[in-house]
């Protein structure tokens, strides 16, 4: 085992007999975060993903959301319910969850129609997303105290610190002061694979799900297609067209974009 090995295959084959997945043929590590890892199952019932992370109530409610949104015929990563009915196992701090495999590639973002497709896809997961019965236990909601928390411990970049305080602060005016539509997000970017097969669009990785505004979710799509990258902010605009064309949002919420967009940017300097 590596030195951030949490569980090895051993033992990961035992934990997985408490699903029915019948017998497991072969297990494959994925890349995963620092903090969990993740595998391709390929069992008699079919193919799957495991994953074992923090046992977080925010882990356990984004699958819950996920769930939710298969039951109303969105792709987003069904997960699999243990022989007892719960969905995950709980050990020593950690949890583990085991998914329905979803086969497909990333969106080629390098090219309009794959941007055109992330932003409609956006749109359709946000009315999807507002339609939920419910929002999970655990599920953080806004206005999101753990900016603060967070921006607590960044203790040698004070100017830092400084930055993400008066940027949440400025966010959360805007909730206060403006109608700024509020819903289930992602958390995270969304992203997205399409089966080159079948041309379904899916949803996965829930475990950033929070409850706040939709504009977060649109600002960290920015984020991770043109400030990460570095690239024109002219490549996003087929994403903007394409989420702007199913009017979720009221015409002056685009206005506050930009305070979400440095939001989502103080978020990354944690």
């Amino acid at each position: 085992m590596s030195p951030t090995t949490i569980i090895d295959e051993d033992k990961l084959r035992r934990l997985l007999q408490d699903w029915e997945l019948g017998s497991v043929s072969e297990i494959a590590v994925l890349p995963g975060g620092s903090n969990s890892q993740t595998w391709k199952i390929t069992a008699r019932r079919g193919d799957f993903v495991a994953k074992v992370a923090s046992d977080t109530a925010t882990f356990k409610g984004g699958l819950e959301i996920a769930e939710q949104l298969e039951v109303a015929g969105f792709s987003a990563g069904r997960p699999i319910r243990r022989r007892d009915g719960s969905l995950v196992l709980r050990s020593s701090g950690r949890a583990l969850c085991v998914i329905a495999f979803i086969p497909g590639n990333p969106l080629d973002l390098s090219q309009s129609t794959g941007m055109h497709t992330w932003g409609a896809t956006m749109a359709r997961l946000h009315g999807a997303l507002l339609l939920l019965p419910n929002v999970p236990v655990g599920v953080r909601r806004w206005p999101w105290r753990w900016l603060d928390h967070n921006a607590d411990h960044v203790r040698s970049r004070s100017w830092l610190r400084s930055a993400i305080t008066k940027t949440a602060s400025q966010a959360r005016k805007l909730t206060e002061k403006r109608d700024l539509t509020l819903g289930i997000i992602h958390g995270d970017g969304a992203p997205v694979i399409q089966d080159s097969g079948t041309g379904r669009v899916s949803v996965l990785d829930w475990g950033a799900a929070m409850w706040g505004p939709l504009l977060y979710d649109i600002a960290s799509a920015y984020w991770f297609s043109v400030i990460e990258p570095n690239l024109d902010p002219l490549v996003f605009e087929p994403f903007l067209k394409a989420y702007r064309d199913a009017a979720l949002l009221n015409a002056q919420e685009w206005d506050y974009l930009p305070v979400f967009i440095r939001l989502r940017a103080a978020v990354q300097g944690f």
